[in-house]
């Protein structure tokens, strides 16, 4: 049947994927190519390019739940591994950002300053608490340094 898709929008000729969404909520076919209901931040990435991008369907489903959870696995990639996961944030249902919080695909961060210790949901909540950047987030993550605001980060496990 494979009513449910995962899609990633590309930048034309470089091939950088820039967005990852779905069509779980409806089932739309026509979802990946449509124009309304995109984040903001979507809408300034498309302008840059000239309003082009490209559609690559990454994956097809017969249910909704599946068709979710695999574009959660991939925001979780990009988050983990291109530093970004803003993915349609701006449009979810607060069903879905629970969803999304309260799923493994974002990993919750530690922040510890002057032995005070702060449990963050992923490192995009943390970036905007913190007013650190997400990617500086990682870094400092990855690294173990210590941030010049004085902050260690770590996964908590």
């Amino acid at each position: 049947m494979n009513n449910y898709y995962v899609y990633a929008h590309k930048i034309p000729l470089q091939g950088d994927i820039f967005y990852i969404g779905s069509n779980y909520r409806a089932g739309n076919f026509r979802r990946a190519y449509g124009l309304n209901s995109r984040p903001e931040k979507w809408k300034q990435e498309v302008k840059r390019h000239n309003n082009l991008y490209d559609v690559e369907i990454l994956a097809v489903f017969d249910n909704r739940q599946d068709a979710l959870k695999y574009e959660l696995k991939m925001m979780k990639y990009y988050q983990e591994n291109k530093n970004w996961c803003w993915c349609n944030g701006e449009n979810r249902s607060d069903e879905t950002i629970w969803l999304l919080r309260n799923s493994s695909v974002c990993r919750k961060i530690l922040s510890v300053k002057n032995d005070k210790q702060q449990i963050f949901d992923s490192i995009r909540f943390a970036s905007k608490e913190l007013n650190i950047p997400r990617s500086t987030i990682h870094h400092y993550i990855n690294t173990g340094k210590k941030h010049p605001a004085g902050y260690y980060f770590k996964y908590f496990s």
